[in-house]
């Protein structure tokens, strides 16, 4: 199962935080019946999209604010969130088999040295997300005489802090989940149970072996890949014995493994890594495969400077699709060359898609998704094309249920931190808009838009904080008028912070 992590870290360094020894009650299970959460939203949760996996004739979104299920036929949303009896906080790592979908959830905690990152649990749903078994994020007890992996355990995990799943791979027997501090953990269907798994002869602590610091796994009932701080691992016996790669001794591009993604096409059954810098003298950023289980690696993607780091990776059969911090690349030969795509825009609408980073994204049914901190794209023809329409993206619709005619978000808006800020308005019927800025003295700083023409109902338009000779605006309040041919204008106001 591919996956991207959940926190962008800027280094190995930042992933390595010692575990704190909060306090944690092991090993609950919680359940929700469907009258209890309702019926599912309609719309995407949030335009932060992790992970992307196919269900059916539909896709999995792991977003932001939860679960969300795009139906490609009617195409339309059901979004589950914890009223569903789903974790608290984001969707961290997904996975779905045999009508079964499996998910985890992670959450940003207060404690005594700030916030960190906490596990939310893991749980499956087998009635398509309108209810969960969840479980409390899997750790170790702190008396260990009561712990039925003690002798497999050095030092505990006894808090879900810094105890993130950020990937998950369901087998025909198994569950297996990578939580950084938490480890290599499988969940056995034979004794409903969660136990931890070491990808070496040590007995586990992630404090003292890098090696047991999980970020990533994929596989089948046949073999078995998981990603660490320490290279990759690969096990052909259901975890019992396990080889590493890694930097030194096989030529992978660092041994800070953040993803896998296992493409099978015709004779090839390639392993692919997204392969970080770490600590080892000469490590770098970039993508690594091996097209022979192992036994020769080959470092395929990296960029001049070095700095390429992937988050995902999606296959439409000899096609490559690699998600990265740089943009899409995209390989049609196996990774002997590569494509980066540019700047998205919507075919029909010009719109364009901020940002460049790209976190997932998945081939299936025919069309290309891809998933950023700014919603999601698809392509009906691997890419050429792009649309992400309204239905694409999370927002609150305007002139319903008391909400105002426009809206500016993220308010406020900070350049340094988001790419830009939209505002939302609504149009009764097709028609013009022009939409202008204006500072607190009410001169006019920009035009966003000029005389542009949009269908009925809910539209944006995006603007990136600069004015019309293209120097920054300053630190203050500023106003918004939305002119409609076919309304009245409406006004909004918004705050910008540098």
């Amino acid at each position: 199962m591919k996956t991207s992590t959940r926190i962008v870290l800027s280094g190995v360094a930042a992933a390595f935080f010692y575990l704190t020894a909060f306090a944690q009650t092991p090993g609950k299970t919680g359940f929700r019946f469907a009258s209890e959460g309702g019926e599912p939203g309609q719309r995407l949760l949030s335009n932060s999209i992790v992970d992307m996996v196919p269900y059916g004739s539909d896709v999995l979104m792991g977003t932001g604010n939860g679960l969300s299920v795009w139906h490609i036929q009617d195409q339309d949303w059901d979004s589950f969130s914890a009223d569903f009896g789903m974790g608290e906080g984001s969707v961290s790592a997904l996975d779905a088999k045999d009508g079964v979908i499996w998910a985890a959830t992670a959450y940003t905690a207060s404690t005594s040295q700030g916030p960190l990152p906490a596990g939310g649990g893991v749980g499956f749903s087998t009635d398509d997300g309108y209810t969960w078994t969840w479980f409390d994020q899997p750790v170790d007890s702190a008396d260990q005489s009561k712990d039925p992996d003690s002798l497999l355990i050095d030092k505990p995990t006894t808090t879900n802090v810094q105890n993130v799943t950020y990937d998950l791979q369901v087998t025909s027997t198994e569950v297996w989940i990578t939580s950084w501090g938490g480890g290599l953990r499988k969940y056995s269907f034979a004794d409903s149970t969660w136990h931890i798994v070491t990808p070496d002869e040590q007995k586990f602590s992630s404090l003292d072996h890098l090696n047991h610091r999980a970020f990533a796994v994929t596989g089948d009932d046949s073999v078995l890949w998981v990603g660490t701080a320490a290279g990759i691992n690969k096990s052909t016996d259901g975890g019992e014995t396990w080889e590493n790669f890694n930097h030194s001794e096989n030529g992978i591009s660092g041994n800070f493994v953040t993803a896998l993604g296992r493409q099978q096409c015709g004779a090839y059954d390639i392993l692919w890594a997204a392969t970080w810098q770490a600590e080892a003298s000469g490590e770098f950023y970039g993508v690594s495969k091996t097209e022979n289980g192992g036994i020769t690696w080959e470092v395929v993607l990296t960029d001049p400077d070095q700095t390429l780091k992937a988050h995902n990776f999606a296959f439409d059969d000899s096609i490559v699709y690699v998600a990265t911090n740089l943009g899409l690349f995209k390989s049609v030969d196996l990774g002997e060359s590569w494509e980066i795509f540019p700047q998205i825009a919507d075919s029909a609408s010009g719109d364009l898609l901020y940002g460049s980073e790209v976190y997932s994204a998945l081939a299936y049914e025919n069309l290309l998704f891809v998933g950023t901190a700014d919603g999601i794209a698809l392509s009906p023809d691997l890419g050429n094309n792009w649309y992400f329409y309204m239905g694409l993206r999370a927002y609150l619709p305007t002139n319903q249920n008391g909400q105002p005619a426009t809206y500016a978000y993220p308010n406020p808006f900070s350049p340094r931190l988001h790419d830009v800020i939209r505002f939302q308005y609504d149009l009764p019927s097709a028609g013009r808009v022009t939409v202008k800025i204006f500072d607190f003295a009410m001169d006019e700083v920009a035009t966003v838009v000029q005389n542009k023409y949009r269908n009925a109902g809910d539209n944006y338009e995006a603007w990136t904080g600069l004015r019309g000779n293209g120097e920054p605006v300053a630190t203050g309040v500023y106003f918004y008028s939305v002119e409609r041919s076919s309304a009245d204008p409406v006004w909004g106001k918004f705050a910008v912070i540098h």
